[in-house]
This record gives structure tokens, C-alpha cells and sequence, in this order.
């Protein structure tokens, strides 16, 4: 698609994003789910699948592996902090 080698890829991503660019796509993908997370009351299936998720599974592993709690429980603890809710 870009007309680049994959370690020609790797190595200007690691250069401009500081990161690999499948790191790079995952933490996108994290950002859009908190996102999500917080703007409406969608089931954390739906946030997953929107998010570009295989399944909900695969989704909470990766949110707990980045965040350090699940996806549910970090909803309940934005939502409860924020002011007005």
C-alpha cells in the first residue's frame, strides 16, 4: 500500500513515531475505546468491534495489558470522576 519494504516501514516508524507500527495502530485503537468508553453506554463488545478488535476477549486483554484495569472497570472510574454524572 505505501510502496515501502516492511524493515523500511518498521525503521521510519520507529524514526518519526518512536514506536513500531503495530504499537503505533494499538494505541490508536486504545485511545478510540477510552473514548468511547466514556461518551456513551455501548456494551464493551460494540467499543471492541468499533475499535478494530477481533472480539471482546482479545480487546480487554490488550486495554488491561496498556491501561492496568479492565475496560469496565476503567468506565466506572472515569464516569464516577467526572464532574456533573
Amino acid at each position: 500500500m505505501t510502496g515501502l519494504g516492511p524493515s523500511q516501514l518498521r525503521r521510519l516508524s520507529q524514526k518519526h513515531l518512536r514506536s513500531r507500527p503495530h504499537q503505533w495502530l494499538m494505541c490508536e485503537r486504545l485511545m478510540q475505546a477510552q473514548s468511547l468508553l466514556v461518551q456513551g453506554d455501548q456494551p464493551l463488545a460494540e467499543v471492541a468491534e468499533a475499535c478494530g478488535f477481533c472480539d471482546v476477549y482479545h480487546f480487554g486483554r490488550e486495554f488491561k495489558r496498556s491501561v492496568g484495569i479492565s475496560p469496565a472497570a476503567w468506565r466506572r472510574s472515569e464516569l464516577s470522576a467526572a464532574p456533573g454524572r
